[in-house]
């Protein structure tokens, strides 16, 4: 992968996490009594945004070790593979939260709290929560490992 589809695949998670942040913050903003789980994953969303955000700086450095940051191929495979599965939990996340606040609109505010309860189960959030976790310190190591080619 070269390093402008990488970029491209890292704007494209970005935007995704941004975007799944935003409909969990709004739940959040939405409610007083919901589970502080949900606060944990906005945190783990804007960790993955912030070591996203520098890698795509390495990405985008021009100097003499440009070439070598690319010359391992499977370090960049494995960081186009970690993108990716961190996107799909983003999607899953965003498309959790986008249910819930448009049954927010669907069916006003008092009975809204027992169906996100159901919709979206205390097992759900903590299987997310756990894999943005994971993504974060996948990506993380990734970052680690991408600028000891300095």
């Amino acid at each position: 992968m070269d390093p402008v589809s990488l970029t491209a695949a890292i704007l494209s998670v970005t935007f995704n996490c941004a975007k799944a942040t935003i409909g969990v913050h709004n739940l959040i903003r939405t409610y007083e009594d919901v589970p502080s789980l949900l606060s944990a994953v906005c945190t783990d969303c804007s960790l993955i945004s912030l070591t996203l955000s520098r890698l795509e700086m390495l990405l985008l450095q021009e100097d003499e070790y440009a070439s070598a940051r690319f010359a391992d191929q499977s370090v960049v495979e494995t960081i186009a593979k970690a993108l990716k599965e961190c996107e799909v939990t983003l999607s899953e996340l965003d498309s959790k939260a986008t249910k819930i606040m448009e049954g927010i609109v669907e069916e006003g505010v008092k009975r809204v709290w027992k169906k996100v309860r159901f919709m979206w189960e205390e097992s759900d959030m903590e299987g997310l929560s756990n894999r943005l976790r994971y993504h974060q310190i996948s990506l993380s190591s990734l970052l680690q490992v991408f600028q000891s080619f300095w």
